[in-house]
């Protein structure tokens, strides 16, 4: 991996997917179905049923897609820092972000809630996710759950198991094997949903597959998948070409259950097994596309894109405050929600790296600042001794 040419792909897939996550949440605050809205940052009544059906894809790969990315440049740092330093540099990276983020954005996220539907503001012993009952961690939970991947990925590594010799092919076969199962099981032990706790929130039917693709990214870069120029055309177009068939079972599956609870397809066990079959075949081709459109298209990179690459996860850590405040503004508009969807998402993904790029080039500048006054002062001492 030393000396490897830096892929460009990655990071212009990664700023894409960032802007998935914008559109995913911007959906949110219109689907007509009402799911989150009880939680939500901003319920505006203006719906439309097409966020909902766009957010029910997306959900299937854009979060997966990105623990492949995060664990592609996992071993790489590993090997670069040593465990010590790996870990720290996480500390770093995530934690610290996050600490910041739960004691400032928090607050932030439950001023927009109780603002947006004419609430009296509380006391404020219960604007953070450990005390209010009620909101949780929102989109901060990937934060934790990051490192915890990386903590383990750093421990396994530790066991210097032989796992750079499994062919990638068979590692995506068994990452969709176990992924299965594992939905499968926790579905039929009714474990649906979330595990939430002050340090990490995670949605128990997915916290091992996202883990086991968090370890095929980083398979991926151990073996040097993408290393070569080689287009496999073929497979690429095979894949896009039946990528339906999987989805549409997913999601007429996922829609039977909203619409008509109690009631199945062709019985409770069958349905489970499309719902899940489906889904872990939709992520691996959706995951598959995703990245090789990239490869094969995007693997240049001028200036926008690499400012844009380089703010793309500042722009995930404060995107949900800033949507809050354009939906907020938004909501006593007659527009109707087809319309305010993509201007939020617009609004706030263009926000967002404004905001991410004005702070660089403040800190860029003080540095620049500091270290002009170290020099001086270097200079002044030397001149007088």
């Amino acid at each position: 991996m030393p000396g490897r040419e830096k892929l460009y792909f990655l990071e212009n897939l990664r700023t894409f997917l960032i802007f998935l996550v914008v559109l995913v949440h911007a959906g949110v605050v219109y689907e007509s179905s009402g799911l989150m809205a009880p939680f939500w940052i901003v319920d505006d009544p203006a719906t439309s049923d097409l966020p909902g059906l766009v957010n029910l894809i997306l959900d299937i790969f854009v979060m997966a897609t990105i623990f492949f990315v995060s664990g592609f440049l996992a071993p790489s740092s590993l090997e670069r820092q040593g465990t010590g330093r790996f870990l720290a540099s996480k500390v770093r990276r995530l934690i610290v972000p996050w600490l910041i983020a739960v004691f400032t954005l928090m607050p932030v996220y439950k001023v927009i809630f109780l603002s947006s539907r004419g609430l009296p503001q509380e006391n404020w012993t219960t604007y953070f996710h450990f005390s209010n009952g009620m909101l949780s961690m929102s989109w901060l939970w990937f934060l934790p759950v990051l490192f915890l991947f990386d903590a383990t990925y750093a421990l396994l590594r530790k066991l210097n198991l032989p796992t750079e010799k499994i062919p990638f092919s068979l590692a995506a076969a068994v990452v969709f094997a176990v992924g299965f199962v594992y939905s499968y099981i926790v579905s039929v032990l009714g474990w649906i949903g979330w595990t939430k706790t002050p340090l990490i929130d995670f949605q128990n039917e997915r916290l091992l597959p996202y883990f086991l693709v968090f370890l095929l990214g980083s398979l991926a870069s151990r073996r040097g998948v993408f290393d070569t120029k080689r287009r496999n055309m073929k497979l690429y177009i095979a894949v896009n070409a039946t990528a339906w068939i999987p989805i549409n079972i997913y999601v007429i599956t996922v829609l039977n259950y909203i619409i008509s609870p109690g009631e199945s397809l062709i019985s409770e066990g069958a349905d489970l097994l499309l719902l899940w079959s489906s889904f872990h075949l939709s992520l691996l081709a959706l995951l598959y596309c995703a990245v090789m459109t990239f490869k094969y298209f995007f693997d240049k990179q001028g200036p926008i894109g690499a400012a844009l690459g380089s703010s793309s996860y500042g722009v995930y850590i404060i995107h949900i405050p800033m949507l809050g405040a354009f939906a907020l503004a938004m909501l006593q508009t007659d527009l109707p929600g087809i319309l305010k969807y993509p201007v939020l998402t617009i609004a706030t993904w263009l926000g967002s790296n404004l905001v991410v790029y004005a702070y660089k080039r403040m800190v860029k500048a003080r540095l620049v600042r500091t270290a002009r006054t170290a020099v001086d002062l270097g200079s002044l001492v030397r001149g007088k001794v």
